[in-house]
């Protein structure tokens, strides 16, 4: 059958016979998944496509060539929709970058017609979309969802003995997918030997410079969906990692270019857009608006809104109208700014303060300019733009939190009312029917609720939770009677559960609600954990680990219904069935696809889950050291992926906490203190390096003195003392406190340790520094740690002359006694009082405390 079809095409006399040939070929493909994995997986026939995909030097003398270049693309389109089969043979044979080359050429070619330009354009255009999209997919997972069949750390793109590259093992960096910016592998592009490095290098491809030049400056054709339609649904899925939006914002038009200003100060891009029109006089489709506007940021303000008559700069005359007047076009422009916005304030503000018509000084502040051109359209009547509108705002809000200010913090009346408004909507618009819909709408709730308490609540006053729960039992029932195909189910079961766990995250109220939900829907939770979607097992364990939060649900429900049991062997499965150690096969993931990257969603996750299941009152604690779980969770602390390393070091600090001595025994004999001691070295990351501390600190609490001095002279007396010092120096706050906290619990042991903590000097003059904090915690940290050094053992609680000899130096008396009076910590004040206590005790000796 192969050999039919390079022999039919092979056969065509002329280009009219070819175009016959290729529209017969065209229609058999379009819907006949076996006749596209059979077109694409022939060489001879592929190559003889890709090769008419090149506009001839003089079009005009043979017109039949362009019908060919699209019927062509079409079919390329086609192809790329049906997965690895179709999908890694376009990559091999550089589809993309044919398409993209033929893009140009038409692009630049002064002797096409304005419509054979157009179609040419329109049409290549949309097979590119479905190429790249296609390879996102797999590479990234699916925007919304991840695909029953598919589990995305391991696409399947490479085929046997070929080379992998590595993209995991990230730190939460903001590398790029192209080269090794913050730690990651170096992608190889479309001609390396890693078929998964050659996908992702695909997928970077679109950002290198001149391809950039050649997508963007379609720009001009801002009027005409055929090109802006799928244009802006292949940069508004391609702009998933923070690297690629740093990319497209910072893209301007070449100095060449009929768009770019001469004067950088200017306020508008004057174009004379004679691609589509053939008209000299044709205004510019984008306008730079404030100086330093991104311009495809400017570009997509203005076609969503025209700009204030009062601004003083033109508006656009057909370009907002024409995207207002096509809810496809709306939608798609919407995604494309809330994919731009994602994790962008500089962005955010922009958008904030970009002038529209009809602003006024009398409107509500939370309504004016763009913004409220957004409120606009989310109560508008097309369903998609409603949504779009909605995902945008939520991006918005997320992006201008100011830095450093967690969302719960964020106090900001305009951002408070917005964000009630857009839940209000999508509380609204989840009682609609449509399942694609109710996806979408979900992971954007997710993403509103997310860290703020006081949404979660305010949702779960408009009844959220339960309608979810609810959509979520009725969805199961429809599947089980063939009503709803079996990927868009593990999709929404998802979507559904990553909601309920960002709704469940910070509030007590809806864990219950979750918990003794009738009738019970932690039967429904349990069988998620063992879905063969692994996007349904990794929101199964997201909702998992809000529960656990709970002490109340983790002691009953969730031990009594089996999930806590099931997390731990969902862990081991997923461990066991991938092999952490082989990083280097967990490819496709990137910094910013999600908050938890998707490639180690599950590990994390249930990770995450198990840090809450094995503190000192759990149950699970016991069987996690009966069952061989520490063996695993020990192993897992050496995970090249680090969010999964820190989980594991987090686990291990609540399973040493008040644990009896046995436990700690079993802990380090399983672990190994040269480990632990390599963790809390300079080079560890800061995070990791952080919880090592706190196991240590957790190990030598309340050791007897011969306890001690085992753990001690098993550490290493002098490397002890060496990397508690580096703690104190650093930087961070949460290492100084970590380390302060070590060095009071080792204070309270024997005389021995305590002599050698104060002999050195750097430890004494950082513990005095540390009073000197900005932060409460390493005040706190210090104080104490102060007090166990003072105090005596003894009965009495009087103070240790050595002790206080030593810290006359420090004036400690005023010093503390000005913490306790000015500091609005409660621990601070409390941790003040009783070393001064202490002090008061010594009033007199040696002149302690008297001086200032």
């Amino acid at each position: 059958m192969a050999a039919t079809t390079i022999g039919t095409l092979a056969a065509a006399h002329s280009s009219g016979d070819l175009l016959v040939v290729l529209k017969d070929l065209k229609n058999s493909v379009i819907g006949n998944t076996w006749k596209k994995v059979q077109v694409a997986g022939d060489d001879e026939v592929l190559a003889f496509l890709l090769q008419w995909l090149e506009l001839p030097v003089d079009p005009i003398a043979n017109p039949a060539s362009i019908d060919i270049i699209v019927e062509i693309a079409v079919i390329i389109g086609a192809l790329s929709n049906v997965g690895t089969l179709t999908l890694r043979p376009l990559l091999l044979s550089q589809a993309p970058t044919r398409l993209l080359n033929c893009i140009r050429a038409t692009s630049n070619s002064r002797r096409l017609s304005a419509s054979d330009r157009v179609r040419l354009l329109s049409a290549l255009l949309r097979a590119l979309r479905n190429v790249l999209v296609a390879t996102a997919d797999l590479v990234w997972g699916y925007m919304r969802g991840v695909s029953l069949r598919r589990r995305v750390v391991d696409t399947g793109l490479a085929g046997p003995g070929e080379s992998r590259v590595s993209e995991a093992g990230d730190t939460g960096g903001g590398a790029t997918a192209a080269k090794k910016a913050k730690g990651k592998e170096v992608d190889r592009g479309p001609g390396g030997g890693g078929g998964k490095g050659m996908a992702a290098g695909v997928l970077s491809m679109v950002f290198e410079k001149e391809n950039l030049d050649t997508l963007l400056a379609l720009l001009d054709y801002s009027t005409n969906l055929q090109i802006m339609l799928p244009l802006y649904q292949l940069l508004a899925r391609l702009i998933a990692l923070p690297s690629h939006r740093e990319a497209l914002a910072s893209w301007s038009p070449p100095k060449h270019h009929p768009s770019s200003s001469e004067t950088s100060s200017s306020l508008l891009f004057s174009s004379s857009n004679t691609r589509l029109t053939g008209s000299t006089t044709s205004p510019a489709s984008t306008r730079s608006g404030p100086k330093g506007t991104p311009y495809i940021l400017a570009h997509l303000l203005s076609t969503i809104s025209p700009p204030a008559p009062s601004s003083g700069i033109p508006g656009l005359p057909g370009g907002a109208s024409t995207a207002r007047r096509n809810p496809k076009m709306l939608e798609a422009t919407l995604d494309l700014l809330a994919a731009l916005l994602k994790g962008q304030p500089d962005l955010a503000a922009v958008v904030r303060d970009w002038p529209v018509a009809g602003g006024s000084e009398g409107i509500d502040e939370s309504e004016e300019g763009f913004v409220g051109e957004l409120r606009g359209l989310m109560g508008g009547a097309s369903t998609p733009v409603r949504i779009a509108a909605a995902s945008c705002i939520t991006n918005l809000v997320k992006a201008e939190c100011p830095a450093g200010l967690s969302p719960i913090e964020d106090t900001s009346v305009r951002r408070g009312v917005l964000k009630r408004h857009t839940l209000d909507v999508i509380v609204e618009l989840l009682k609609g029917d449509g399942v694609e819909d109710r996806i979408k709408l979900c992971f954007v709730l997710a993403s509103l609720v997310s860290d703020e308490s006081s949404l979660q609540r305010a949702a779960a006053d408009r009844g959220c939770p339960t309608a979810l729960l609810g959509f979520y039992v009725k969805l199961e029932d429809e599947e089980s009677r063939d009503e709803l195909g079996s990927d868009p189910a593990s999709r929404a079961r998802e979507s559904i559960l990553l909601a309920l766990a960002a709704l469940a995250f910070q509030t007590e109220s809806n864990r219950a609600l979750i918990a003794e939900y009738q009738p019970p829907f932690l039967p429904h939770l349990l069988r998620a954990l063992r879905h063969p979607s692994y996007g349904v097992r990794a929101g199964g364990c997201q909702l998992a680990r809000a529960l656990s939060r709970s002490i109340a649900v983790l002691r009953t429900n969730l031990i009594d219904s089996g999930v806590a049991d099931e997390v731990i062997e969902l862990l081991r499965r997923e461990c066991s069935g991938s092999g952490w150690e082989g990083a280097g096969e967990r490819v496709g993931m990137d910094e910013g696809v999600s908050s938890e990257d998707r490639g180690w969603a599950v590990e994390v996750a249930a990770m995450g889950t198990l840090c809450n299941l094995v503190p000192d009152f759990s149950p699970l604690r016991t069987k996690l050291l009966a069952n061989g779980g520490l063996s695993l969770l020990i192993s897992l602390t050496r995970s090249p992926h680090e969010p999964l390393a820190l989980n594991a070091l987090w686990a291990v600090k609540n399973l040493t906490f008040r644990a009896a001595e046995g436990i700690k025994a079993s802990v380090m004999a399983e672990m190994g203190y040269a480990p632990l001691k390599n963790l809390m070295m300079p080079s560890t990351p800061t995070p990791l390096r952080v919880q090592a501390f706190c196991i240590l600190r957790n190990l030598v609490a309340d050791q007897t003195p011969a306890e001690l001095s085992r753990t001690t002279e098993a550490f290493g007396e002098d490397r002890l003392l060496d990397v508690l010092q580096s703690g104190l120096r650093d930087k961070d706050q949460d290492m100084q406190a970590a380390a302060l906290f070590t060095v009071a619990n080792l204070a309270l042991g024997n005389e021995r340790m305590r002599q050698a903590l104060v002999s050195h000097v750097d430890l004494i003059e950082g513990l005095s520094d540390a009073l000197n904090s900005n932060s409460d915690d390493v005040k706190h940290a210090a104080l104490k740690t102060l007090r166990h050094l003072i105090e005596a053992s003894t009965r009495s609680r009087r103070p240790r002359q050595a002790m206080l000899e030593l810290f006359l130096p420090y004036q400690l008396r005023p010093r503390v006694q000005e913490l306790m009076d000015n500091s609005e910590g409660f621990d601070v004040r409390h941790a003040a009082g009783g070393l001064l206590e202490v002090l008061e005790r010594g009033r007199g000796e040696v002149g302690f405390g008297t001086a200032r």
